[in-house]
């Protein structure tokens, strides 16, 4: 198969974001070894400087992750690319070359020890990273580093619940869709539109609202604190609306005061009954405002 010939737009963006505003022409490139995914990387030099520039498209890359992944690990002490610039919308990144010196090239029967040692010791400082457990190694002493904290999910999926119930749009700067796949996805199902762009994500009202059904998990799944606001929103749905808590379990007064309005476990939403949704979302915050007054526990953490 032949290769596809690199993106002109690619090298213009470069020549754009990396020059500082000089003029001149957009830089050749030159593709280099790439990985099993639709990521394609060229090396290219502006202003003297070799950078490593990647098309990585949108619509299958999770660029968002890859570049917070890097901030992890460049946090945590191990050597990675610097990102010098990154298009979100168009899947543009520019990163730090390190050069085409392969580790195997060097091992030798005098060097094969050293640098396994010294592998060993940048990859146990963090592990699990992706996975349910992270162990995080110490090391003799640390040093400054820059971290972009994750967007706040619960406040982000509040504002586009917000936006829909009004029938507005609203731009969430510096929202990452892939911090809250769960809640975009139930916004979705119910028929609003949520697109990912480079200040963030933008949330709009798309016409007649639809029923969900759902259920509250774990990260990455959909959010307890995420549910009164979904609720809210999914009055104004055509349908009945199915939300299951499995997160929280309801103490036995809080479960009977529900019981008495509802006659099931889970919130029922019917669109257009306002009155018995907030009913309902009433009861939810007094038996959790009661049962923090009542359980000393709960009163002394929060």
């Amino acid at each position: 198969m032949t290769p596809r010939p690199p993106p002109v737009e690619l090298s213009n963006w470069a020549l754009s974001v990396l020059a500082q505003g000089a003029a001149g022409r957009a830089p050749p490139l030159t593709a280099v070894a790439g990985d099993a995914s639709n990521r394609r990387y060229f090396r290219a030099v502006i202003g003297g400087t070799r950078y490593i520039l990647v098309d990585a498209p949108p619509a299958t890359e999770k660029n968002q992750a890859f570049v917070a992944v890097r901030e992890l690990l460049a946090g945590a002490g191990v050597r990675v690319p610097a990102l010098h610039a990154v298009d979100f919308t168009r899947g543009y990144l520019a990163l730090e070359d390190l050069g085409d010196r392969l580790l195997l090239a060097e091992l030798g029967a005098g060097t094969v020890d050293a640098h396994y040692r010294a592998a060993m010791a940048s990859l146990l400082q963090i592990e699990g990273i992706g996975s349910s457990e992270l162990t995080i190694h110490g090391v003799p002493r640390l040093h400054g580093a820059t971290y972009r904290v994750m967007s706040d999910r619960i406040e982000a999926g509040s504002y586009a619940c917000a936006a829909a119930i009004t029938g507005g749009e609203v731009l969430l700067k510096h929202a990452v869709i892939e911090e809250m796949e769960a809640t975009v996805q139930a916004l979705r199902s119910a028929g609003v539109h949520v697109e990912p762009r480079a200040e963030g994500l933008y949330v709009a009202a798309d016409g007649p609202m639809r029923a969900v059904t759902l259920s509250t998990a774990p990260y990455p799944g959909f959010a307890t604190d995420m549910q009164a606001q979904l609720m809210a929103m999914l009055c104004l749905a055509q349908g009945t609306s199915v939300l299951t808590e499995t997160i929280f379990a309801w103490p036995g007064i809080g479960k009977w005061m529900v019981e008495s309005i509802s006659r099931r476990d889970y919130p029922a939403v019917q669109g257009g009954l306002l009155l018995i949704a907030a009913i309902v979302m009433i009861v939810n915050l007094l038996v959790d405002l009661l049962y923090g007054l009542i359980n000393p526990r709960i009163r002394h953490t929060r």
